[in-house]
C-alpha cells in the first residue's frame, strides 16, 4: 500500500472563541496554506457530540506531512488557526496523531 498518511489533530478552543471563528478561521487556513502544500490530500474538520473538534488531515506521504508541520511555523494563516487552540501543555503537537493507511475501503 501507498505511503497515505492521515494525521488526527484534535481541538480545543479557547475560552472565548466560538465555532463560528473556528470554521471562518480554518477557512483561511485552508486556501491560503493547505491548498499550497505538496503532497496535500484532503481535509475535514469535524465536531463531537460531545462539542470538542477533530481535523483530518490526508498527506501523500510521511515525507509531505512532516514538510508541512515544518513549514506551519512560517505561515500567517496557522499561526491564526492554532492560535485559537488551547494548548496549555506549551506542545503543539501534543494533540496530533499520525497513522499510516493499511487499507482503503470506498463504498460501491
Amino acid at each position: 500500500m501507498q505511503d497515505t498518511i492521515i494525521e488526527l489533530a484534535r481541538i480545543k478552543l479557547k475560552d472565548g472563541i466560538d465555532e463560528a471563528r473556528l470554521v471562518e478561521t480554518s477557512e483561511r487556513f485552508q486556501r491560503a496554506f493547505l491548498d499550497r502544500v505538496p503532497g496535500f490530500l484532503g481535509r475535514e474538520l469535524m465536531k463531537a457530540d460531545d462539542g470538542s473538534y477533530m481535523d483530518l488531515v490526508h498527506w501523500q506521504s510521511s515525507i509531505h506531512a512532516d514538510a508541512a508541520m515544518k513549514q506551519a511555523s512560517e505561515s500567517v494563516e496557522c499561526r491564526d488557526y492554532f492560535g485559537l487552540m488551547d494548548m496549555s501543555d506549551d506542545d503543539p503537537h501534543s494533540g496530533v496523531r499520525l497513522f499510516q493507511l493499511l487499507a482503503d475501503y470506498p463504498a460501491h
